[in-house]
């Protein structure tokens, strides 16, 4: 991944990798939050990954999308109801970081 700009342990990510590892942080914990704890830490893995400059995180994030039973399938829920204000909060948060990843992707080689 690119490194231009925010500080992180003293090496600077670019700011679409800052943006992204926010995402995936906000993500992370409103997945845990609603009791996703599987899919909050895949989240949480991809974050330390791409915070640490690996692309791994980045390839990772994408794979969690494909098939059935992937993240994108995921319904928060309680007691058996959708949450409506929680699953609209994940969709936008899943599709920003989608187009993030694949913008970053386009440009890791």
């Amino acid at each position: 991944l690119q490194c231009d700009f925010a500080l992180k342990d003293g090496v600077q990510l670019h700011h679409d990798v800052t943006r992204f590892a926010a995402i995936l942080r906000k993500l992370a914990l409103l997945l845990m939050a609603n009791g996703a704890v599987f899919w909050a830490s895949h989240a949480e893995t991809c974050l330390r990954a791409v915070e640490n400059s690996d692309a791994w995180g980045l390839r990772r994030f994408k794979e969690m999308f494909g098939g059935t039973g992937s993240l994108n399938d995921l319904v928060v829920q309680r007691d058996g109801s959708p949450l409506l204000q929680e699953n609209d909060e994940l969709r936008a948060l899943l599709d920003e970081a989608w187009i993030l990843a694949d913008e970053l992707a386009r440009r890791e080689l």
